[in-house]
């Protein structure tokens, strides 16, 4: 879904982009739901919509086209959704725009709510708050718009928070300033972050300081790399105060409150946490570029991810 919207933000340059849910078909257990962003950008003509949803194939394949891409997320978009019991296509007019669209079959479950569970949400952010109000945190991460969601994000906490966009910047920062907690980004200019842990580790004073790695990824290589440098532990983007709450290193500093948030109540949160990150970044976007630049957006929504191309 996000790479539709992603893609028909990009297309279009005026109109707009209308996102669409519906229910096709219900039995007993499950649910056909179908999902469709339409726009009202470029279009696409007639021939090449057969060939769209195929490995490594984009509208325009020529060596001069504007829009860059690899060409795979439609060819993913739609063996995922065979692969949920539905399909993807989608529907164009040269000029006009475009309707991309998929469907998924749902299972039918009985949900319950837990009381405990919402009153649980706050427990993070309090601890952090109550403990740590104050407490200098430095965020390393080049890109302006994930910054400021992230910011966004811990505005609760009550932290000191100071940002820097590059890794050279951040070891200056850590030399002339204490800092009781750093949330490194891993891709920065001048310096990564994985280099740039390994000096600030070298620093009077930093031998003991909690040094997280924030990443949309996970893999195993990372990982050791990370842990090898001398960071202690991963925050998955986006970063939200369960996640650090819940990270090995800050359990001491931190407290342990995101362990006693059940887990249903931690995926509530997390989706508010998501509506609040996207508005953020969309509006931030807006104010770095003077329009809605959709690569920005889709990034700092994951604050960070990167953003998947057709």
């Amino acid at each position: 879904m996000l790479n539709y919207i992603v893609n028909a933000i990009k297309f279009t340059e005026a109109g707009t982009v209308t996102v669409r849910v519906a229910l096709d078909e219900e039995t007993t257990d499950s649910a056909l739901v179908r999902f469709e962003v339409r726009d009202t950008g470029i279009g696409i003509d007639a021939d090449d919509l057969p060939r769209l949803f195929s490995a490594f194939e984009q509208a325009d394949n020529s060596s001069t086209r504007r829009y860059c891409g690899t060409g795979l997320g439609l060819a993913i978009t739609r063996r995922l959704a065979r692969l949920m019991g539905g399909d993807a296509g989608a529907e164009s007019i040269l000029g006009a725009g475009s309707t991309f669209w998929f469907t998924v079959r749902l299972k039918k479950t009985t949900v319950t709510h837990s009381v405990d569970g919402d009153a649980g949400l706050e427990d993070a952010e309090s601890a952090l708050r109550t403990r740590h109000a104050g407490k200098r945190m430095l965020i390393v991460e080049d890109d302006p718009v994930s910054c400021e969601v992230v910011r966004t994000l811990l505005e609760e906490t009550k932290l000191s928070i100071d940002t820097t966009e590059n890794g050279i910047d951040a070891v200056e920062q850590a030399s002339k300033q204490c800092f009781d907690i750093i949330l490194m980004d891993l891709q920065l200019p001048l310096l990564g972050g994985v280099e740039a842990t390994q000096r600030i580790r070298k620093l009077p004073g930093y031998a003991d300081v909690p040094i997280l790695a924030v990443t949309a990824t996970a893999f195993a290589e990372d990982r050791k790399s990370c842990l090898a440098s001398g960071m202690n532990d991963f925050v998955a983007k986006p970063v939200d105060p369960e996640e650090l709450c819940s990270a090995r290193c800050c359990a001491g500093w931190s407290g342990a409150a995101a362990d006693r948030i059940p887990r249903r109540a931690r995926r509530s949160h997390s989706l508010r946490v998501a509506r609040r990150a996207t508005k953020r970044a969309l509006a931030v976007s807006r104010r770095e570029t003077g329009e809605w630049n959709s690569g920005s957006a889709w990034r700092a929504a994951r604050c960070g991810g990167p953003c998947p191309e057709s």
